[in-house]
């Protein structure tokens, strides 16, 4: 089966040093976590198939053992006789077991774009109308979210769900009056959520729109930053690793953004983390130096990657 990880468990220091750290288990028993799984499972359903017969090939190994366990193993039984026919029987057998989906009509595809088309606009109508009212992020995620569920292949619907999902952690990084993030866990779903499933469209979606490659700068810049809140934490080192090289890879090229950000002093500092940071440094002035081939212009040259 396919099981998309939302959150690792690294934990978050919320408010001032003195404060206790506070560890975030971002399971599915959440409703928002697992209404977010749901979400970021639905743009995995070209995968469906290779899952299928994953589970498949999963259950031969479990009927083998069986065999084996219930007579193969003893000596004086013999050489064992491998019978493909048997296997193909069982593997066959499986199938029937195990049916795929049956795809929809084309009827359906062109009703549930009609829907996604209709949508839309009221998710960046909520994203709008969050600008004053930070609540209507959890709508313009519930919105989205069932927009990808309905139609996982939709690009547009897929952006939408990663404009609100970053929308929403951005929203939920307020703090109280003692200096504490007030809504820490979901603020954590929700950049975990976008992280996910930017990395899932990036492997999906070639190339990538400007406005898209920009979209995923912002996800996985906020991604390391929410690793900083708690620098040291389990997991955090390698979470904030795999975000600068997300970064990296779509043509970061902000170095100021990157050295004056107060949550990456930590990992500065960190020997796990330090030399990733030095280094995507160095690419980025090193990109910044460069002159430009005869006949391109500078913005036209095409940034570097990891």
């Amino acid at each position: 089966m396919i099981q998309t990880s939302l959150a690792s468990n690294s934990g978050l220091s919320q408010g001032s040093v003195e404060q206790d750290r506070h560890r975030l288990r971002l399971s599915g028993d959440s409703p928002v976590g697992h209404s977010t799984k749901m979400a970021v499972l639905a743009m995995c359903a070209d995968m469906r198939h290779e899952a299928r017969l994953r589970v498949i090939f999963n259950l031969q190994v479990l009927i083998c053992a069986g065999l084996l366990v219930a007579g193969g193993c003893r000596q004086e039984s013999g050489p064992t006789v491998h019978s493909e026919a048997d296997a193909a029987a069982q593997r066959e057998a499986l199938l029937k077991s195990f049916p795929a989906p049956a795809p929809d009509s084309p009827e359906q595809i062109q009703q549930k774009e009609a829907t996604v088309a209709e949508s839309l606009p009221k998710v960046y109508e909520l994203l709008e109308q969050a600008k004053t009212d930070p609540a209507k992020t959890d709508a313009a995620v519930e919105l989205s979210m069932s927009l990808v569920a309905l139609l996982p292949s939709h690009r547009e619907a897929t952006v939408a769900w990663c404009k609100a999902q970053l929308a929403s952690f951005l929203a939920k990084e307020a703090t109280d009056s003692n200096g504490r993030i007030v809504d820490a866990y979901n603020m954590a779903v929700a950049i975990r959520s976008a992280a996910s499933g930017a990395r899932i469209f990036k492997e999906k979606y070639e190339p990538l729109s400007d406005e898209e490659v920009q979209l995923f700068h912002e996800i996985f810049f906020n991604m390391a930053r929410l690793e900083g809140l708690d620098h040291q934490g389990e997991g955090a080192t390698e979470s904030f690793n795999e975000a600068l090289r997300d970064l990296m890879s779509l043509g970061f090229s902000d170095v100021e953004r990157l050295k004056a950000e107060p949550r990456f002093k930590g990992f500065f500092a960190n020997p796990k983390t330090a030399a990733g940071l030095q280094a995507a440094i160095a690419q980025m002035e090193a990109s910044k130096n460069e002159v430009p081939a005869a006949g391109t212009s500078e913005a036209d040259a095409s940034p570097p990657t990891e």
